[in-house]
């Protein structure tokens, strides 16, 4: 106790707190889309499915940190009744320990490492805060930058943990992989350059630290592989993976790297012109103004002015994920901060910043959300420019605290702040992406995965419905059922298998009859359809044969 400090009660505080509102705002809101998607997911491996064989999804990887605690509640409620809730306070717990372990490798830069782990604290993908491939690859890359840019001395113990996170971060996000070889590369270069040296004398870019690192992320890839070959054979494997690349939406072609290459800086431009074009303009004149610290309010004065306005726009006047939107903004200031400070600590550039860049790249490459995926990402980079800005701020007040234009800075840098955390923050409670504003859900769900969450009247008694009329059906787990329409919940209210490569949305006919050549076993004896006009019209072959095969319509 004697080593506590007045900002570690400041952030105590803030972490209770803010977790006391996160999970009292998990019980409002349903989504019935992505995030009933993420616990099917969760329910295939636990019925005995495969991912990469039976389920041709790649972030179905991301369910395997996930998977022992929602075996556990499945071993004491038997049902999928309030699975969701639970995920999402499971979400919240991990949300919360991943800004303690930010904090805690932080905490000697005091206000700046509790700025840190305060912006990615309010901050969730699309604001959906459920353990999925977004929210945990996030978490886990937040993790290994923390871990890899702390104090500068490492014991061994530490680049383990930090080869275990990024792991995981791979199992959410396969394409970040590309990270640890670039990692590895610059490890490489830095002993070629250094070879009369210790290896460790390099520290973070040792061969020492790539040595632990690679044995922590061996240690979870050899989980990996007992998990997937105790049910599966490298027979069944070999047949089925490359589908998981070829899958609508995610699918993987040289031909199309450039493209999304391209299309990444298009979309990030799009979205923040002025930003870009009053940072980038900076950073280009800065090298050139050997009074540049002295200048630094005319720098910052335009790219402060377009973050406010940024966040202002997106988070206040735009409804479709804003939360997605206000992340990046802040990134592109503290970039600019970071070469305006007198005195530079690399580290923080080339351990967090340019990987959260590369990430948020990687992350493009491996979704079909273009933009959303891009924002998102860039909370990596927000998060520790927050940093940067912090750190500028006090150079301000230490060397021009008589200075006007100082001060004047100095605001800039704290408007920017304040601005970001209030819109963040605000968004964190009241959007909902898929749902009605917060005033409207007065009504609770008393059955099936979304029991105990309150959502609108009208939707809750919808929900019910559909789940009492799925749970009347005489549907055993011998069954396999197959959802023929966007409703994936409906997965969850039964015993049954699921009978499709995906429990997102309508199989895709050729798609479809190629998995049933494969696995016969899952041929459909239960189909589950709304709307048949629907169906018909957009699988009109598929739904005929069903039709033809002498199905009970009920």
């Amino acid at each position: 106790m004697k080593n506590l400090k007045p900002i570690d009660y400041i952030f105590t505080g803030c972490l209770f707190l803010i977790g006391f509102i996160f999970i009292w705002r998990a019980f409002y809101g349903v989504n019935y889309n992505d995030e009933m998607y993420y616990a099917d997911s969760l329910y295939r491996l636990f019925q005995g499915d495969v991912y990469l064989v039976h389920d041709w999804q790649l972030h179905l990887m991301s369910c395997i940190p996930v998977y022992p605690f929602y075996a556990l509640f499945r071993l004491i409620t038997g049902s999928n009744d309030g699975v969701i809730l639970f995920l999402r306070i499971l979400y919240v717990i991990f949300q919360l320990a991943v800004a303690l372990v930010c904090f805690l490798r932080l905490r000697h830069l005091k206000w700046g490492g509790l700025l840190v782990s305060l912006l990615y604290l309010l901050f969730t993908p699309f604001n959906i805060a459920a353990l999925s491939y977004n929210t945990m690859g996030l978490g886990f890359a937040m993790l290994t930058f923390a871990i890899l840019s702390g104090p500068k001395k490492h014991p061994a113990g530490d680049y383990i943990f930090c080869g275990i996170c990024f792991a995981l971060c791979v199992l959410s996000n396969p394409f970040a992989i590309i990270l640890y070889f670039l990692y590895a590369a610059v490890c490489a270069g830095q002993f070629i350059l250094h070879k009369h040296k210790n290896p460790r004398s390099t520290e973070a870019f040792s061969l020492f630290s790539l040595l632990w690192i690679t044995a922590g992320a061996f240690f979870i890839f050899i989980i990996f592989c007992i998990m997937l070959l105790r049910r599966a054979s490298l027979g069944e494997l070999s047949q089925t993976f490359l589908y998981n690349f070829r899958m609508p939406g995610y699918e993987q072609n040289p031909s199309q790297w450039m493209h999304k290459l391209s299309s990444y800086f298009r979309r990030v431009y799009k979205t923040i012109p002025y930003l870009v074009w009053s940072a980038g303009a900076a950073c280009v004149i800065l090298p050139f103004d050997k009074r540049r610290f002295s200048h630094a309010l005319w720098y910052l004065l335009p790219s402060a002015a377009a973050v406010v306005y940024y966040l202002c726009f997106y988070g206040l006047l735009q409804n479709h994920v804003p939360t997605n939107f206000c992340a990046m903004p802040l990134a592109f200031l503290g970039f600019l901060c970071f070469w305006l400070l007198p005195e530079k600590d690399f580290q923080y550039l080339f351990l967090w910043f340019i990987p959260g860049v590369l990430y948020s790249l990687c992350s493009h490459f491996a979704s079909d959300t273009g933009i959303l995926c891009i924002t998102s990402s860039y909370i990596l980079c927000s998060s520790i420019g927050a940093l940067f800005l912090y750190q500028l701020f006090q150079a301000f007040v230490r060397e021009s605290a008589k200075s006007i234009t100082g001060k004047a800075a100095s605001v800039c840098i704290l408007a920017a702040l304040a601005v970001h955390i209030t819109v963040s923050g605000c968004l964190r409670i009241t959007f909902f992406y898929n749902e009605e504003p917060l005033p409207n859900l007065t009504a609770q769900v008393h059955t099936g995965p979304a029991k105990g969450l309150f959502t609108s009247p009208g939707m809750a008694a919808f929900h019910e419905e559909r789940v009492s009329g799925l749970k009347s059906l005489p549907i055993t787990e011998n069954d396999t059922l197959l959802v023929m329409a966007m409703e994936p919940w409906a997965y969850l209210c039964t015993e049954a298998s699921c009978a499709s490569y995906t429990c997102w949305g309508m199989a895709e006919e050729p798609i479809y009859r190629l998995y049933l050549s494969m696995f016969p076993e899952k041929y459909p004896t239960v189909i589950y359809c709304t709307d048949l006009e629907k169906a018909l019209e957009e699988e009109p072959l598929l739904m005929q044969e069903f039709l033809t095969q002498g199905y009970e319509v009920m």
